[in-house]
């Protein structure tokens, strides 16, 4: 991990040379390699990126199946409120482990219209979650929820 924090308003994200080698050294590492490989990269910050982040990022990922995004502490802190809302359902369904698990691949892992470097927008996140409560609301179908074993 490396960290770095900042009250201002300007984002520190550290040498690009560094951050293409946090990556290179991410696609070789063992235990990554043994969990399917690197799919994604995500910045966060307690700030907004400026909007040259994808332009200038996407060098990083060239000719490799990675995605980098870029996501707030705020979107972070929404995604981790939509899971602890359905914690219960979503740690004691299949079903909706695999709704949960398939929408933050979607938003951080799958690369779409040959975007692999993207600001995570918040409209993006609330249309995902929205989505989300649909299919736990169809799971559910007006009856007691069956919890697997």
């Amino acid at each position: 991990w490396d960290t770095k924090f900042g009250g201002g308003v300007k984002v520190h994200m550290g040498k690009f040379k560094k951050n293409k080698k946090y990556i290179k050294e991410a696609k070789k590492n063992q235990s990554i390699k043994d969990n399917g490989g690197l799919r994604g990269f995500v910045f966060i910050s307690n700030n907004n990126f400026p909007k040259s982040f994808p332009k200038k990022y996407k060098s990083l990922v060239t000719n490799s199946r990675v995605k980098i995004s870029f996501m707030t502490t705020t979107q972070l802190h929404s995604i981790y409120q939509h899971f602890r809302s359905y914690e219960n359902l979503i740690n004691n369904n299949s079903k909706a482990k695999n709704i949960f698990i398939g929408s933050m691949v979607k938003i951080l892992f799958k690369i779409e219209n040959g975007k692999k470097c993207i600001l995570v927008e918040n409209q993006v996140l609330n249309n995902q979650f929205s989505e989300n409560i649909a299919e736990y609301k169809k799971l559910r179908a007006g009856r007691k929820l069956k919890i697997d074993n």
